[in-house]
């Protein structure tokens, strides 16, 4: 006897597996940023690619970002979790903007604008609140 596949049992599969992998992803969102150290509503918490080179990349080329892909297999997921930091998402777009000094596509009118950026804060948003 052989054992058909159905669309019904596919779908139901990818549900759990969405079920599965969101509920791995609100734990892991609710430890602190790994950059700054504070603890935010998970909400607040993103994916970071360590490394750029393992990232996945759709057909066209575009980076696939974990929602779209919550309907695979739960080990498979936790495979690709490894491979990404938890961290606020104002500690990613500084991640982000560092990455972009360095990036040649990005264009050099911009890049004068994260030097200065950079050199006057350190990479840390901070607020003088000091009145003059």
């Amino acid at each position: 006897m052989r054992f058909e596949v159905t669309k019904q049992f596919m779908y139901d599969r990818q549900r759990e597996n969405r079920i599965i992998n969101r509920e791995r992803m609100w734990k892991l969102k609710q430890q602190p940023c790994g950059d700054c150290g504070l603890r935010w509503h998970p909400y607040c918490m993103t994916f970071d690619h360590v490394d750029r080179q393992s990232m996945r990349t759709t057909k066209s080329g575009r980076p696939v970002t974990l929602n779209s892909v919550t309907y695979w297999n739960p080990e498979v997921f936790n495979m690709q979790l490894e491979l990404l930091d938890v961290v606020c998402r104002n500690c990613h777009m500084i991640r982000e903007a560092k990455r972009d000094i360095d990036d040649p596509k990005v264009r050099p009118s911009m890049k004068h604008l994260f030097s200065i950026w950079f050199s006057q804060c350190k990479g840390a948003l901070f607020i003088d609140q000091s009145i003059d």
